[in-house]
């Protein structure tokens, strides 16, 4: 049985057939308990949690001989099985074993996702127990890795992803409710978690491109001049009506923001699913609100078609329990789904048939005729 040696001191472990076959053990328990995760994901915030400590030890000695092989997992975990948390919880791990380093970036650029997976990576990596940096110091690899992964994201992404009002408003209100708790003599509870925003990784990792989304996200000042201008790196052509405005990004538009401003309605659901913005996962969620308000029965059709499309559904990276949770959501009383669509159906019957006969608005003066 052949085998490799060294006869430095400081040689690397002799490798033997038993070796390998004891890190192929290894491997697998890591490779299996993390797919576990598509029935319930570790607390990873959680020191009771148990399962992190296990990853922990497993991650540590796989990366002594193959340290590549996290990586690899990780890119599995997060685009095969599509299991985010645990996903970035290995990459923060990964961030924090000096063997995995050079291949880090590469990994972490077709890994990470989202904006919100971005954030999630640094951020755990500052809870680690055992990591090497103390603070929000982040290690130089995973530095390098996020900044050369930030240009990925667009504005849209962006948009949707910076939280930083709505954690500001959280706070203010938390702490409002604590002080009157406090005023009526009743317990107070914690002070909620504050967790990083992208304002703070942006300013962290002094990323400066591209320049309109990091101005945006930071707040900046359009600039005053056309010289201002082309000094800060936009492109494009001077706005003077902007100058010395705030930059902000665009208010994404959403199936939430749509619903929020129009409301739980037919027609807002028919207008999105028009408009194609109605993604997989929220029709999923809300097949009960679409039966409810009682939508067409054209677009009942194209929700059915997508739910019975097998490729659709493969590619639409929900958990099994998401559509077992779909099903007990739409376990309504179906007598009473017919009385309240029908009844929908009139009321829309009569708005149309009021708005038809309101009368024509006058020509004269303040009208929109010729006069």
């Amino acid at each position: 049985m052949s085998s490799t040696s060294s006869t430095s001191g400081d040689a690397e472990p002799r490798v033997t057939a038993e070796n390998v076959v004891d890190l192929n053990d290894v491997k697998l328990e890591l490779v299996n308990l993390v797919c576990a995760s598509l029935l319930g994901e570790p607390r990873f915030n959680d020191e009771r949690d148990m399962r992190a400590r296990w990853i922990l030890e497993l991650v540590a000695e796989v990366a002594e001989h193959d340290p590549e092989f996290i990586l690899k997992v990780v890119l599995y975990v997060r685009q095969e099985l599509n299991i985010r948390s645990t996903a970035n919880f290995l990459m923060a791990v990964a961030a924090n074993t000096p063997a995995c380093a050079p291949h880090l970036k590469k990994y972490f650029k077709k890994s990470v996702r989202l904006p919100s997976d971005w954030l999630d990576v640094a951020a755990l990596y500052q809870v680690l127990p055992d990591k090497d940096l103390e603070g929000k110091a982040l290690p130089s690899a995973l530095r390098k890795a996020m900044i050369h992964k930030f240009p990925d994201f667009d504005s849209y992404q962006l948009g949707k992803y910076n939280k930083e009002n709505n954690l500001k408003r959280k706070r203010r209100k938390a702490k409002e409710r604590a002080a009157k708790l406090a005023a009526e003599g009743k317990p107070v509870p914690p002070e909620p978690e504050r967790k990083l925003t992208m304002k703070q990784m942006i300013r962290q990792l002094h990323i400066s491109k591209p320049t309109p989304y990091v101005m945006c996200v930071l707040g900046k000042k359009y600039p005053s001049t056309e010289a201002e201008f082309r000094q800060c790196g936009l492109s494009g052509e001077f706005e003077p009506a902007r100058a010395g405005t705030r930059m902000k990004l665009p208010v994404p538009e959403t199936w939430e923001t749509l619903v929020s401003a129009k409301g739980n309605k037919a027609e807002t659901w028919e207008e999105l699913i028009d408009h194609r913005k109605l993604p997989f996962m929220a029709m999923l969620r809300n097949l009960r609100n679409m039966l409810l308000a009682g939508i067409s029965p054209k677009h009942h059709r194209w929700v059915m078609s997508r739910l019975t499309d097998e490729r659709t559904v493969a590619n639409s990276r929900q958990f099994p329990f998401a559509f077992f949770s779909a099903y007990e959501a739409v376990s309504i009383d179906l007598v009473q789904l017919q009385a309240d669509v029908a009844a929908e159906r009139e009321r829309r019957k009569g708005g149309k048939a009021a708005k038809s006969a309101a009368p024509a608005p006058s020509a004269g003066r303040g009208g929109r005729g010729r006069g």
